[in-house]
């Protein structure tokens, strides 16, 4: 909801009448690169990526071993403000709790997907919601308040729809959503990000990361046990 306000309450979330000043309240800034210590570091200094790789490699029934959702870890910004009444004892209104995020899935031409190749059932909805639960503490001064938002961007059912994708790249655009403590809901500006789709690029063997352990050489990600096969993740396959 929004309201229009004089410039004088423009600096602060007016608790008293409900809503919050024109313009987005909180935003995405980029997808981040999970660290070696596979701990998300929501920070302005955190390595993030400007693009995704995707692996959907191999196709279902085939063994299955790539075979995961991608995710985005979303590095968020919240500029509300802390509108506490300390006299009264008010809990402070402006942590803002994330609920979830509408997920569209698009062609570089920002046409929608089709996800109805299994005629015997109804297509796959596009866009979708998904379900993420963070709580992100009001901001302090002039310095907004940072945290990480995990978003399913492509669940596994759409991604064996993806092949003929294979070498090409689509758009992920997020919508985010919450509601701060004190009742007032929260839409993120929305978020569009680039994923390219592969067959085979984020694969290794699992002979390989035992060799390389051998020799006292990190396999980024291994550690972590997530074996995703997206962005610098790999995809352990232990037949080979």
């Amino acid at each position: 909801m929004r309201c229009v306000s004089a410039l004088v309450a423009m600096s602060t979330i007016l608790a008293t009448s409900g809503c919050a000043p024109d313009g987005a309240s909180a935003f995405v800034i980029a997808n981040l690169r999970v660290p070696s210590s596979c701990v998300l570091q929501p920070s302005g200094t955190a390595e993030r990526f400007a693009t995704g790789t995707f692996d959907i490699s191999p196709s279902p029934g085939s063994g299955a071993y790539c075979d995961n959702p991608y995710y985005l870890n979303l590095l968020v910004d919240s500029n509300l403000r802390a509108n506490a009444k300390d006299a009264i004892g008010r809990a402070e209104p402006n942590y803002l709790q994330v609920k979830g995020a509408e997920v569209h899935l698009m062609t570089v031409n920002k046409e929608p997907i089709l996800f109805n190749r299994d005629k015997k059932k109804p297509p796959l909805p596009n866009p979708f919601s998904n379900v993420t639960s963070v709580t992100i503490n009001p901001a302090v001064g002039g310095t907004p308040s940072q945290d990480a938002v995990t978003v399913e961007a492509i669940p596994l059912e759409y991604a064996h729809q993806l092949d003929s994708f294979v070498g090409k790249k689509i758009l992920a655009e997020v919508q985010i959503f919450g509601t701060t403590i004190g009742d007032i809901d929260v839409n993120f500006k929305s978020f569009v990000y680039p994923i390219e789709i592969c067959d085979g690029c984020r694969q290794i063997c699992e002979s390989t990361i035992i060799a390389a352990k051998k020799q006292d050489t990190d396999i980024y990600k291994d550690a972590c046990q997530s074996d995703l096969g997206e962005d610098d993740q790999v995809c352990i396959d232990p037949t080979c």
